[in-house]
């Protein structure tokens, strides 16, 4: 999935590589991702099975990683960053510090996701990929719960919902409870 930010400018290259010439892109890839690429002025990022963001700022790339590793390289100069990483990129230097894999830097990249669908779909399924979409951690209060969780099939529609509300809609018609705290999603039992 790669989702464009507002006033972005791409130009599809091939299957595995895009150009970036402005503004910003999300990309999300799965572990079996043949190394998928964004090209820009200032640097080529390349995935590694990872969910990450690539943003033009004046004369410098910032590289947000969620999940996996993403390696960016400007000819004999190369850097890696693993999830929870932001590296500043530009020709004269690179500067990386931890960044939070979840919060409101990530909501544009979250509103542009393809709807939920959570008719037939298990509890379970319907959680992994919102926490991934997120960027949340998922827990269960229980290991019996976790189980569980795979055997309640939700039924209805949370389109048009934020993440947060439809998390509480599937939450509670299921007959459970939950805590979204530091960026960990925690299910209870009632």
């Amino acid at each position: 999935s790669v989702r464009l930010d507002r006033s972005s400018r791409v130009q599809l290259l091939s299957a595995s590589a895009i150009e970036l010439s402005s503004g910003a892109v999300y990309v999300d890839t799965d572990r079996g991702s043949q190394r998928f690429e964004v090209r820009t002025v200032v640097a080529t990022a390349r995935d590694i099975g990872t969910q990450f963001e690539v943003r033009l700022i004046d004369l410098a790339l910032r590289l947000r990683v969620r999940t996996g590793i993403v390696e960016l390289e400007n000819g004999p100069r190369s850097v890696s960053a693993r999830g929870g990483t932001e590296i500043m990129f530009s020709a004269a230097k690179s500067i990386t510090r931890p960044f939070l894999p979840h919060g409101p830097e990530w909501d544009w990249a979250g509103a542009l996701a393809p709807p939920l669908q959570i008719e037939g779909v298990a509890l379970s399924t319907f959680l992994e990929h919102l926490a991934r979409e997120q960027g949340w951690t998922l827990r269960y209060g229980d290991p019996e719960l976790a189980r569980g969780a795979a055997g309640i099939v939700l039924h209805g529609s949370v389109n048009g919902l934020s993440a947060r509300d439809a998390l509480d809609v599937a939450i509670t018609t299921s007959g459970l409870r939950h805590r979204l705290e530091n960026g960990e999603l925690i299910v209870l039992k009632r």
